[in-house]
């Protein structure tokens, strides 16, 4: 379970830290893949083939469901962490972000999310209080 948020900085090579606490769940690999949001999703090897199965699960009739395939299987990349525990960010994926130095890594539950810090602020500047959302989500 991913949690929390933690701030970075990219260094002079495109690599990002990720937090020690979760970088055993990368031992295998990751993958990292544009957001539906604009940010960069990072998945394990086991959560990214946990996503593709939900996404696979989407009608191959839907014109939709095949365009957001598209564009998610073409925009994610194989990936691995260093010895320091960073990964590096290729220039499309962090432009897609908004991401030129400073970073924050988002716990989302089954994976982590790597925003622009500017972005994220904003992001979470416009979230509705928690029971509102959770008032929509139950309605």
């Amino acid at each position: 379970m991913f949690i929390g948020k933690y701030p970075y900085n990219l260094d002079d090579r495109g690599r990002v830290v990720i937090p020690p606490r979760y970088r055993d769940a990368f031992k295998a690999g990751l993958v990292l893949a544009i957001g539906i949001d604009p940010c960069i999703t990072l998945y394990s090897p086991d959560g990214w083939t946990e996503f593709t199965q939900r996404l696979e699960a989407l009608s191959f009739t839907n014109e939709d469901a095949r365009r957001l395939r598209r564009s998610l299987y073409s925009n994610a990349f194989p990936g691995e962490l260093d010895r320091q525990g960073r990964v590096l960010l290729s220039a499309d994926i962090r432009e897609y972000a908004g991401i030129a130095q400073e970073v924050m890594v988002v716990g989302s539950n089954d994976h982590l999310e790597l925003w622009a810090k500017d972005r994220w602020l904003q992001e979470e500047a416009s979230l509705p209080g928690l029971v509102q959302i959770a008032a929509r989500l139950n309605a």
